[in-house]
């Protein structure tokens, strides 16, 4: 084991953590694809922003001179569990910091469990009710 190397502890399950340790902005590390979507993963700087005061999240992409920011509202968030449901109202999707359309989806509400959060190091690892796993870095 190196010493202060925090991946020793991704083997221990912890208890979520409260609400606070929640919020914020989480960059994605590393995500698995889920059963119906094998190319689901495309390795782009992306960004979910929770904000559990305002009841709000988004999931902010760059790739090149495109952005994408999925934006949508928060249902509710479990520190017993560490199940934050939400659900996707808005798409913009800009080129080059400017927006050049808005999109509004029809989605069904989604999860995310979070199994994992170490403040301390500002890691976390969770699962979306889409079935894959997210390695993420505050």
């Amino acid at each position: 084991m190196i010493p202060g190397d925090p991946l020793p502890c991704l083997c221990v399950h912890r208890a979520a953590a409260p609400a606070k340790d929640v919020s914020g902005t989480w960059r994605l590390v590393f995500s698995t694809a889920t059963s119906t979507r094998a190319l689901q993963y495309i390795p782009v700087r992306e960004d979910f922003i929770i904000d559990l005061v305002k009841r709000s999240c988004s999931l902010d992409s760059v790739l090149g001179p495109l952005s994408f920011s999925i934006r949508g509202d928060v249902a509710g968030f479990d520190p017993a569990t560490g199940e934050l449901a939400f659900q996707f109202m808005a798409v913009d999707i800009g080129l080059l910091g400017r927006q050049l359309w808005r999109i509004t989806p029809k989605t069904k509400p989604k999860t995310y469990t979070f199994y994992y959060i170490d403040p301390a190091n500002g890691i976390a690892a969770a699962r979306s009710s889409a079935g894959g796993l997210a390695l993420l870095r505050k």
